[in-house]
């Protein structure tokens, strides 16, 4: 008996591994995906849609604001003097 509960264990153990693998497969489509999405993108829907990602539960969102305040205190052509509205030089 003890050693049908070991065997299913290790199934069950290889299933979890194999069901973990799949997600990180499927997460890291996923991003390629939406990397690909946001590489023509211009500066202003490029903000907008970190700005969507922004509301994202988890790390997705701090990545987004993490972004968004780089890409707000970088010289661009639409945000010339490169910084923070919030903080006037």
């Amino acid at each position: 008996m003890s050693e049908q509960v070991q065997k299913s264990a290790a199934q069950i153990s290889y299933e979890a591994k194999q069901a973990l693998q799949e997600a990180r497969r499927l997460a890291r489509d996923a991003a390629e995906k939406y990397a690909v999405r946001l590489e023509p993108m211009a500066d202003r829907q490029l903000k907008g849609e970190l700005r969507r990602a922004q509301k994202a539960p988890g790390l997705d969102g701090a990545f987004a604001t993490v972004l968004l305040t780089i890409m707000e205190n970088t010289n661009t052509p639409t945000n010339p003097s490169g910084r923070l509205h919030c903080y006037p030089r």
